[in-house]
């Protein structure tokens, strides 16, 4: 079955619809009887739709005991409603652009907290920010000398995911946020899109 002509069978469109629809919008169950199907459809179905569905392995199907078919949606099945909806939207001019790739980093609290501090301090100041100072910001009741090893871990540890840049400076460790770092916390804590990992 080409492309072409499973889009022009309304019968066969309609069909994934529904199996789509009760599977995964309405969560009520992976399979449906064939007579289930037919009630919902809005269009006549052809004598050969489901053999063609089947033939594509869009859908898989089976007789029960009672000789009743029963229709399931495979996962390319699936995956080709979900295309077919993203194309409508295009088509309609509902889809806005998306970015070819996201990113998610599963960054602890205190990592998000580090990072986000450091940003605030660098755009406060204009400059790069001293591992001192963040430490002092990060952790403020308590002694510097004590915790500016756990910042520096920390640290050490978003400028593996180049989030963050250590700088060595007159014998002082200046941290600056990158591109990257910029973009992650526009993209994901100010859209709050990033939920914390304690």
């Amino acid at each position: 079955m080409h492309l072409y002509s499973l889009l022009k069978d309304r019968a066969s469109i309609n069909i994934l619809r529904i199996l789509y629809d009760n599977e995964v919008v309405d969560k009520k169950s992976h399979t449906m009887t064939h007579s289930e199907v037919k009630a919902k459809l809005t269009v006549s179905e052809m004598v050969d739709t489901l053999a063609k569905l089947q033939e594509v392995l869009l859908i898989a199907s089976e007789t029960n005991n009672g000789g009743e078919r029963i229709l399931s949606l495979t996962q390319k099945g699936k995956e080709f409603v979900e295309q077919f909806d993203k194309l409508r939207l295009v088509l309609d001019g509902k889809k806005q652009q998306q970015k070819a790739y996201e990113v998610k980093y599963g960054l602890t609290a205190m990592e998000q907290r580090i990072l986000l501090m450091c940003a605030k301090i660098k755009s406060e100041t204009r400059q790069l920010v001293p591992l001192q100072t963040l430490t002092q910001e990060v952790y403020p009741y308590q002694d510097v000398s004590k915790k500016s090893g756990s910042v520096s871990k920390y640290a050490k540890k978003l400028e593996e995911l180049n989030l963050l840049k250590r700088v060595k400076m007159n014998n002082r460790m200046m941290l600056d946020v990158t591109e990257s770092g910029e973009r992650v916390i526009k993209e994901q804590f100010l859209n709050g899109a990033l939920v914390a990992k304690a």
